[in-house]
């Protein structure tokens, strides 16, 4: 189902635009039900972006930490010998 855009005339751009906002609109409103499945389909990979981000955050730090560790065991290892 190709369509061929009209000519980059501003006027009948805005009025394919509004012919395709008011298609659109019209299949929404004869079909309510599927507002709330493309808004969870929109939202699940925002909020595991999201989740993965933070996870990914705490892990660096952690192995920040644990590299400091290291070197300061490092440290004690050759002052001590």
């Amino acid at each position: 189902m190709s369509r061929k855009l009209p000519e980059m005339d501003p006027k009948k751009l805005f009025e394919f635009e509004k012919m395709m906002r008011e298609k659109h609109l019209d299949f929404v409103k004869e079909n309510p039900w599927i507002v709330p499945p493309v808004v969870a389909l929109t939202t699940i990979p925002v909020a595991i972006a999201a989740v993965g981000f933070f996870h990914n955050r705490s892990l660096k730090k952690k192995l920040k930490i644990e590299r400091e560790k290291t070197k300061q065991m490092e440290l004690e290892v050759k002052l001590n010998q």
